[in-house]
């Protein structure tokens, strides 16, 4: 297997188990914490019950905090990296103002509350995108993964993969949904028939 002049490993003929515990024996004690960045199992602290409506697995801002709807409960996310959190915070901004904007298009909203709802939603995404870029980007998608509107968030954009750019939809500019209008049923004028001889 070794050729001349090629480093080898040979044993010194020590006890491996023996070595590795005794080296561990001199290194310095209490240097190592833990960190995890994993979702901490939930207490009775961090649950909460689950308002009505919010959607299984989405996300919400409550109190200041991050929590995600499991079930009928909303669970606490900790230990989440400070940019994810921040992330997560600015979508769930984008994620409500187009909802807004949304149902403010199907029921009795004025043009001017539809055009404020619209105003609100170019505010909220213009704001996240200054800071973290398009929506579409992979770690805007990863940290909004699992949240039911995320393909929704998605939609927002006309996204360019090659060149990371991204331009807004239909929706920051204009209405999208038009309420359907009622037929209106045409009057017919009677024509005289003219009867023939028989």
């Amino acid at each position: 297997m070794y050729r001349d002049n090629e480093p080898t490993l040979e044993s010194d003929k020590r006890d491996l188990a023996e070595a590795l515990a005794q080296a561990v024996e001199k290194l310095p004690q209490g240097v190592y914490q833990s960190q995890s960045h994993h979702v901490a199992e939930p207490t009775q602290e961090q649950t909460i019950p689950a308002p009505d409506y919010i959607k299984p697995n989405a996300y919400c801002v409550h109190d200041g905090l991050i929590w995600v709807r499991e079930d009928n409960v909303l669970r606490q996310l900790t230990g989440l990296p400070t940019e994810t959190r921040a992330r997560i915070r600015s979508l769930i901004q984008v994620r409500d103002a187009v909802r807004t904007c949304l149902r403010s298009q199907v029921d009795e909203s004025t043009e001017e509350q539809i055009a404020e709802a619209r105003f609100q939603l170019n505010l909220a995404y213009d704001r996240f995108i200054s800071r973290f870029g398009p929506v579409n980007l992979r770690a805007n998608q990863r940290a909004f993964d699992g949240d039911p509107d995320l393909p929704l968030l998605l939609s927002l954009e006309n996204y360019d993969d090659e060149a990371k750019r991204a331009t807004k939809a239909t929706i920051f500019r204009e209405r999208t949904i038009h309420r359907r209008q009622p037929v209106q049923a045409r009057q017919f004028r009677k024509r005289s028939v003219a009867r023939l001889p028989q």
